[in-house]
C-alpha cells in the first residue's frame, strides 16, 4: 500500500468519523494532516482567488464513472478535499462520497441549511447556514471535533479560511476575522453597504465590493477604495495583478489590484457567469450560452463560442479545457486555446450548480439530487 493510498484512507476515516460524532459518539481519533502537496477544490471556485481553474488533463471523450444519490433537491455545488467529494443540502445535511468509487462515506445532520458546500483549509472544515439558520461552524478534521458554532449574521458569501483564521462578510457590510479555536476576534471593519459578491483574498489582503465601491483591506486597514458604476455580484476574481468584477446586467470591469485603476471594461449582452483565467485569456460565460475569451490586459476579444442553450452553472477550467454545462444537462468541452467546442454527453438532468474537479474527473450535482462523476 503506497503513501497516497494510506493518506487517502486516513482522511476518509476521519470524515466517516464525523457521522458518528454528530450522532453522539464521544471517542476522538487524531489524524495528522498529510504533508504531500495535492490539488484541492477547497471552495466553490477552487481557492481564495476564486480562479475556477485547476491544473489537470481531461480526456477528449469522457464517460460516466459513477452516480451518487444525494436525495435532496437542488444541492450545493461540490468541493473536493483529497479523496472526498462533499455536498451540502438545503434540508440540513452534509454528504461525502469517495471520489474514485462514488461510495457514500457519510451523510450527517448539520442542523443548518446550506447554499454553499463545506469549505476547507487544513485542518479546518467550515460550513454555514442561510436565513434563520445562519450559523457558522468549524470542525477540526484531525479530531472530528466541532470547535466553533455561532451566528454569523446574514451572509450571501462563504467564509474565507486562511491558516488558522476565518473571515466572514455580511449583508450589513460587516467584515470580521476570527480564530475559531479560541473564539478570538482579530479585527472588524464596518462598511456602509451590503456585500453580495464573494471577495478575493491573497496574503491577508482582501478585495471586497460593498454597494458600488471596491475596497482593498489589509487586516483592518482600508488601503484604498474606488467607486464603481455598478454593484458587483457573483465572485471577485484575482489574476496576475488584475481584479475582475461583473454585474448581473452584463457589466465587466478589469481593474488593478494595486490601486483600483481601471484597465478595461465592456458590456455583455446577457448575465455573466464567473470568469476563469487560463493561457493568458480571461474566459467569461453568459447565461445565453455564449462563451467569450478576452485578452486579460487589453480586453481584446480573442475567440467566442456559442452553445445555443441557456447556461446557469458557472463554467470551470481544467488544464487546456473549459467545461460548460447547460441547464438541461448537455456537457461541453471547449478548447481554451481556440474556443472549439465538443458535446461529450447529454445527462438528461437539470444542472444549475457549478461542477468541481480533481484534475481528471468532473463532479456534477444535479437539480434532482444526483452526484455524477465523469472521467
Amino acid at each position: 500500500m503506497d503513501f497516497r493510498t494510506i493518506k487517502t484512507f486516513f482522511f476518509l476515516s476521519i470524515l466517516v468519523y464525523l457521522l458518528f460524532l454528530f450522532n453522539g459518539c464521544s471517542n476522538k481519533i487524531i489524524i495528522p494532516i498529510p504533508e504531500e502537496k495535492i490539488q484541492l477544490w477547497s471552495n466553490p471556485r477552487v481557492n481564495n482567488l476564486n480562479w475556477g481553474f485547476i491544473e489537470g488533463c481531461l480526456r477528449d471523450t469522457l464517460k460516466l464513472e459513477w452516480t451518487g444519490n444525494i436525495a435532496a433537491v437542488d444541492p450545493t455545488s461540490p468541493t473536493v478535499f483529497d479523496g472526498v467529494v462533499t455536498i451540502g443540502t438545503k434540508d440540513k445535511r452534509i454528504l461525502g462520497f469517495d471520489r474514485l468509487s462514488g461510495k457514500k462515506l457519510f451523510d450527517f445532520w448539520s442542523d443548518i441549511p446550506q447554499i454553499y458546500p463545506p469549505v476547507f483549509e487544513p485542518p479546518l472544515m467550515a460550513y454555514f447556514g442561510m436565513g434563520s439558520g445562519n450559523f457558522l461552524r468549524f470542525i477540526d478534521i484531525r479530531t472530528g471535533k466541532k470547535i466553533y458554532s455561532e451566528r454569523a449574521g446574514d451572509c450571501n458569501t462563504f467564509p474565507i479560511l486562511f491558516g488558522d483564521t476565518a473571515t466572514v462578510f455580511t449583508l450589513k457590510g460587516g467584515i470580521y476575522t476570527l480564530i475559531p479555536y479560541n473564539h478570538e476576534f482579530l479585527w472588524i471593519v464596518k462598511l456602509k453597504k451590503p456585500i453580495y459578491a464573494q471577495p478575493a483574498m491573497r496574503n491577508d489582503t482582501f478585495w471586497v465590493a460593498a454597494g458600488q465601491e471596491i475596497f482593498c483591506i489589509y487586516r483592518k486597514n482600508i488601503l484604498w477604495r474606488k467607486p464603481l458604476s455598478f454593484s458587483p455580484k457573483g465572485y471577485i476574481v484575482l489574476f496576475d495583478g488584475c481584479l475582475v468584477l461583473y454585474s448581473n446586467e452584463g457589466d465587466i470591469k478589469v481593474i488593478s489590484s494595486e490601486d483600483g485603476a481601471e484597465i478595461w471594461s465592456c458590456k455583455l449582452n446577457s448575465q455573466p457567469l464567473a470568469p476563469i483565467y487560463t493561457k493568458k485569456l480571461l474566459i467569461i460565460g453568459e447565461r445565453s450560452g455564449k462563451i467569450n475569451a478576452f485578452q486579460l490586459t487589453t480586453g481584446e476579444l480573442f475567440w467566442e463560442s456559442d452553445l445555443s442553450d441557456v447556461i446557469v452553472a458557472d463554467i470551470i477550467g481544467i488544464g487546456e479545457k473549459i467545461v460548460a454545462i447547460t441547464f438541461k444537462g448537455d456537457v461541453f468541452l471547449i478548447s481554451a486555446e481556440n474556443g472549439k467546442k465538443k458535446l461529450i454527453m447529454q445527462l438528461d438532468e437539470r444542472v444549475r450548480s457549478a461542477c468541481a474537479s480533481d484534475g481528471e474527473r468532473i463532479f456534477i450535482s444535479t437539480l434532482t439530487g444526483k452526484l455524477i462523476c465523469l472521467r
